[in-house]
């Protein structure tokens, strides 16, 4: 296997796993809020949110090894 073939292995392997984080840090928010830590699950949900951005970056560079 290449570096390419790795990389997109790799890219997809990143993209899956910033998902499930993402949604762990949303879940943990909902917890916060449950707690009246509403400044906890704030900055939580900019975490994710964050991940998700990241996720954006990763897609991009999928498409790239695509072409």
């Amino acid at each position: 296997m290449g570096d390419l073939d790795r990389l997109k292995v790799l890219i997809s392997h990143w993209i899956e796993h910033n998902r499930e984080h993402a949604r762990t840090y949303r879940e943990w928010a909902e917890n916060a809020e449950a707690l009246n830590r509403g400044d906890i699950a704030t900055v939580l949900k900019e975490i994710s949110s964050e991940t998700e951005r990241m996720n954006d970056l990763f897609e991009r560079v999928s498409q790239l090894l695509q072409e």
